[in-house]
């Protein structure tokens, strides 16, 4: 089978979602990590660009006595909507040390769409602790809170029925970790992990294929398939007892509008686009394929499609066309 994977662009088509979330995030108060005395800290209201670490650590004749490290971060798939965040602390203390977060991390997640976007929100946390260890999470999304302890079990919660509009929606996110060796000889250690995902609502892509306008007994009889996913629908497209070992020709048009090939009753588009080519067999048969990806599709698209079978017979070169069908999709 000859697949096709870029069928839409051609038709020269919008690439762009429906609706897209964008995001921003920054720090809330002013907070650090240290490591003994080592201290590195941030400005209350830094914004997180895309990411933000912080990292301190302590260090004698290149021995590593105690280090802390806090990672937040945020980005949007621009294929699927969803949105993103993470906020990580990592602590770790040899005997006779200590390391932390200098007070909670807060940070202040902000979701906006530019028209209004109907999901859920996905909180997931995992943690760990060893010696006097100790660390755990906060979330606030309007009046839903998700707290979790770093107990070395997984938390989640799934918050439903959220809309993101032009007033944003508000996610504040809490970590803190701290790992205390000051008063014993063994090591302490304290990490977790906090996942915040935003899923928008969606139908996903809904494909079908109608019968379009009858051609030539020659030109074969051509059916389809639809198999469709969450962001995309495959065609596969069969064609029957059409010209034996010829060339095939998937053939697409911004136009449902065909002629009469001279001489023939076979139809063929008026604006014809050749998207792939294969060859069909000793009797005349041969599978296509399209895949018609949902990033091209504002709202609904029709794309009328046939195949030309050429080959050679003893008059010279013989060409003919299968019926049309019509491909619809919406989302």
């Amino acid at each position: 089978m000859v697949r096709v994977l870029a069928v839409l662009p051609v038709l020269a088509l919008s690439a762009t979602l429906s609706a897209q979330v964008s995001t921003g995030m920054a720090t809330k108060g002013a907070f650090g990590v240290f490591a003994n005395s080592k201290v590195h800290a941030v400005k209350d209201a830094t914004p997180i660009k895309s990411s933000l670490s912080l990292r301190a650590v302590d260090t004698k004749n290149r021995h590593y006595l105690a280090s802390a490290s806090t990672r937040a971060g945020h980005f949007v798939s621009r294929y699927t909507g969803k949105v993103y965040a993470s906020l990580m602390d990592s602590v770790w203390a040899a005997g006779g040390n200590k390391a932390g977060t200098s007070k909670p991390h807060s940070v202040a997640l902000m979701l906006k769409s530019a028209r209004a976007v109907k999901g859920r929100v996905v909180l997931s946390y995992f943690g760990r602790r060893s010696g006097v260890g100790a660390g755990g999470v906060q979330v606030q999304i309007g009046k839903v809170k998700f707290e979790a302890r770093a107990d070395g079990k997984r938390h989640s919660l799934e918050v439903k029925g959220l809309e993101v509009g032009s007033k944003g929606l508000l996610v504040m996110m809490s970590s803190v970790a701290m790992a205390d060796a000051s008063k014993t000889r063994s090591s302490a250690a304290a990490s977790g992990t906090l996942s915040v995902m935003f899923v928008p609502d969606r139908k996903g892509l809904q494909c079908s294929i109608s019968m379009g306008k009858a051609s030539c007994r020659e030109g074969g009889k051509l059916t389809g398939t639809v198999r469709s996913s969450s962001h995309s629908s495959f065609i596969t497209l069969k064609l029957e007892a059409a010209l034996k070992q010829s060339f095939a020709f998937l053939v697409i048009s911004p136009k449902n509008e065909f002629f009469l090939l001279p001489r023939t009753k076979c139809i063929f588009f008026k604006a014809p686009l050749v998207i792939a080519v294969t060859r069909t067999d000793l009797r005349g048969n041969a599978l296509l394929g399209m895949r018609i990806d949902e990033r091209f599709i504002k709202s609904s698209v029709q794309v009328p499609t046939q195949v030309v079978t050429m080959g050679l017979a003893r008059g010279g070169l013989r060409l003919a066309t299968s019926n049309s069908l019509m491909i619809n999709c919406k989302k």
